[in-house]
C-alpha cells in the first residue's frame, strides 16, 4: 500500500506552504467513533487506500526512536520538537522515514519511502558519505542526520486500526482520522512488523484526530458542537513508553 499525496495529513509538505498545519485530539468512546465516522461518510471522502470506498480502513505499524535518555519521551529543548520514527502502512513492502515537529499549535512533517528490505542498510550508513546521485539515501539525509546528531535509536514498535476521511476547503486539504486497537511492544532493531499481541493501550477509546491548514474547517466546528468533543492529550508512543517502564522516571539532567 502506497500512500497517494492528495491523501496525505495536510502537515505534509507545509514547510514550504504560507499556512500553518494543526492537529486536534479528541479521545472518545467506541459510540462516540460510530457517530464521527458515520458523520464523515456524509461530509467528507473515504481514503482510497483503505479496505474498500465502504470501509476506509488499514494498519499503521510505526517504530519509534528515542535518545538513550528518553530526551523525546520527555520534551528536552535541545530536541526543538522532533520526532523521528520509521512508519509502514498494513502489509506494504514500503516504509517510511518521517520527521515531525511539533512548536506551539503547529505541526510540520517532511518524510521520504524506502523499502522494508533496505531500511537496516541505510540507517547504517553515515550521512557524510551519501552521494549526491544515490538518490535514495539523498532523499534521507534529513532523517539520518537527526538520528547521528541526537543518538537517536529504535525503543518500541506500535500497530494500530485507522479509518481516514479527507477533505478540502477554502484553507486548504484537511482530514479526520479515527485510531483504534492500539497494541505495542519494546524494539531495539529496525523491524517493522506489525504486532499482533498485547492490551489495548486505550483500553477500547478511539483517538480521533482533526488535520487542517489554516483556520479550523467550518465542517469541523460543527462536529466538535454536535458531538461535544473535548480536546485531549492521547500520544500513543507517551502510552506505550509509560506502560512497559521503559523511560526514566526523572526527567534526564540536560533538559
Amino acid at each position: 500500500m502506497t500512500l497517494r499525496p492528495d491523501h496525505l495529513s495536510p502537515s505534509f509538505g507545509s514547510e514550504e506552504e504560507s499556512l500553518p498545519a494543526f492537529e486536534l485530539k479528541f479521545l472518545v468512546d467506541s459510540t462516540v467513533a460510530e457517530r464521527i465516522t458515520a458523520w464523515a461518510r456524509g461530509e467528507l471522502s473515504p481514503d482510497p487506500n483503505g479496505a474498500s470506498p465502504e470501509n476506509p480502513v488499514y494498519d499503521v505499524t510505526t517504530l519509534y526512536l528515542d535518545t538513550p535518555r528518553f530526551g523525546v519521551f520527555h520534551g528536552v529543548p535541545a530536541l526543538g520538537g522532533a520526532k523521528h520514527r520509521v512508519r509502514r502502512y498494513s502489509e506494504s513492502t514500503v516504509t517510511w522515514l518521517e520527521r515531525k515537529i511539533r512548536r506551539g499549535d503547529t505541526v510540520r512533517k517532511r518524510r521520504c519511502a524506502t523499502s522494508c528490505d533496505q531500511l537496516s542498510q541505510l540507517l547504517a550508513d553515515s550521512p557524510s558519505t551519501i552521494r549526491s546521485d544515490d538518490e535514495s539515501r539523498a532523499a534521507a539525509a534529513f532523517f539520518l542526520e537527526g538520528v547521528r546528531l541526537h543518538a537517536l535509536r529504535p525503543v518500541c514498535r506500535l500497530t494500530y486500526r485507522r479509518t481516514a476521511f479527507f477533505g478540502a476547503s477554502e484553507s486548504g486539504p484537511h482530514r479526520l482520522t479515527l485510531d483504534r486497537e492500539v497494541r505495542g511492544t519494546v524494539e531495539q532493531g529496525y523491524a517493522v512488523a506489525r504486532v499482533d499481541r498485547g492490551d489495548d493501550l486505550l483500553a477500547g477509546l478511539v483517538i480521533c484526530e482533526l488535520k487542517f491548514r489554516g483556520a479550523l474547517p467550518t465542517s469541523f466546528k460543527r462536529l466538535i458542537s454536535d458531538q461535544a468533543l473535548q480536546p485531549a492529550t492521547a500520544s500513543k508512543y507517551r502510552r506505550l513508553v509509560a506502560s512497559v517502564g521503559l523511560a526514566m522516571k526523572s526527567e534526564p539532567r540536560d533538559r
